[in-house]
């Protein structure tokens, strides 16, 4: 391990949308430990393919994400993998460690198959918090599907499709970055091959706070959009998702898109 000094205000200063240069309060100033590989000096990260599977919220993340400001590689999961002495998996959102870190797991195609313990890290504020955030999530039969990623490029899918059914981010959602999941009607397949039936596309709604530019798409708009399943995604798990539209497991992200007229 190796202890490095870090400063910050945390993420609530970030979520107050304080103007530049104002402040409530002082920087804290703290030492976090480092965790590297003894051999190769690498910083920790986690294996999608290991047997024990960390959920967490943002109590998880705030020191291994460097972009919270408090520093990388020095968090619970990097601490728990070195006293485990073992490969690790993680999966942490911030303010999901009810349900949106359970929803995260029913996107993998693999589930939880290939895990022997489950270590799920839990705020206080979440067990006494809306029942919905408890409800039943279904998570995908064992199997020996491969996870994320790990397969290699799938082949590239484009279609031209209208959408209808929309999800919206909360008014009083409080983090940066947000997805949400629109259904959708496949007018036309334009190349690769794709099931009848509709699809679901995740877009980015939320970026630094702000509305992004796909966060106007609305019911009745059509697009061509060239896809990737977001089970090659790994990058996306640690990220918030809104969906108020029943998608289930097979969820797409759009690469490229065009909105017609």
């Amino acid at each position: 391990m190796t202890p490095v000094a870090v400063r910050g205000r945390g993420d609530i200063a970030g979520m107050l949308r304080l103007p530049a240069g104002a402040a409530l309060f002082d920087e804290m100033e703290l030492t976090v430990h480092r965790v590297t590989d003894a051999a190769s000096g690498r910083a920790f990260e986690p294996d999608e393919s290991a047997e024990v599977l960390l959920l967490g919220d943002s109590f998880t993340r705030v020191f291994s994400d460097g972009a919270l400001g408090f520093g990388a590689s020095a968090g619970f999961g990097e601490h728990l993998a070195r006293q485990l002495g073992a490969r690790l998996d993680v999966i942490a959102i911030s303010g999901g460690s009810a349900r949106a870190v359970r929803e995260a797991v029913a996107r993998r195609a693999s589930g939880l198959s290939g895990k022997r313990l489950v270590i799920w890290q839990i705020s206080m504020r979440d067990l006494v918090g809306e029942p919905e955030q408890w409800a039943r999530v279904a998570l995908p039969e064992p199997s020996d599907a491969p996870g994320p990623g790990s397969g290699g490029p799938r082949p590239e899918l484009s279609v031209w499709a209208e959408i209808v059914a929309v999800s919206r981010v909360p008014a009083d959602f409080d983090y940066a970055f947000c997805l949400v999941v629109h259904r959708y009607e496949v007018l036309a397949v334009l190349s690769g091959e794709l099931a009848p039936g509709p699809i679901w596309v995740a877009h980015v709604a939320l970026d630094e706070f702000e509305p992004a530019p796909d966060a106007s798409l609305q019911v009745g708009d059509k697009l061509r959009m060239t896809l990737e399943n977001v089970d090659d995604h790994y990058d996306l798990e640690d990220t918030s998702w809104v969906d108020d539209t029943g998608s289930g497991f097979d969820i797409w992200f759009p690469t490229r898109l065009e909105q017609d007229g």
